[in-house]
């Protein structure tokens, strides 16, 4: 049982990046939404997002509650009006918008056997 070829560990490797890149997206989109939703839901109380879709299942509920601030933990560890009080989806966007950048990066270990 040999170990792959340095060019099949770097095209497995690829693929791994892209789907990382691709599931980000993803992220920064779904991010993006929520965000929406919450600043629609604030400023227009009448607003129905896309995912309400019922009483019991409804996500502007959950959005705009205290959980969906500061992960539910920042307003209560260092107030409402702290910087950090900031809505989750700000996080993901962030959250991804780094994994997309890093994913960018050629990593030179994974180059090594190449040249």
């Amino acid at each position: 049982m040999g170990h792959p070829s340095p060019s099949s560990a770097v095209k497995s490797y690829q693929r791994i990046r892209y789907g990382m890149m691709a599931v980000s997206c993803v992220g920064v989109m779904l991010s993006t939404y929520a965000l929406h939703v919450e600043v629609s839901k604030e400023a227009n109380t009448t607003y129905r997002a896309l995912c309400d879709i019922s009483a019991a299942v409804s996500c502007s509920k959950v959005f705009t509650s205290r959980f969906g601030k500061g992960f539910g933990l920042v307003g209560q560890l260092l107030g409402e009006d702290h910087v950090l009080n900031q809505p989750n989806s700000i996080f993901g966007i962030i959250f991804y918008a780094i994994i997309i950048i890093l994913g960018k990066e050629q990593p030179r270990d994974a180059l090594i056997g190449v040249v």
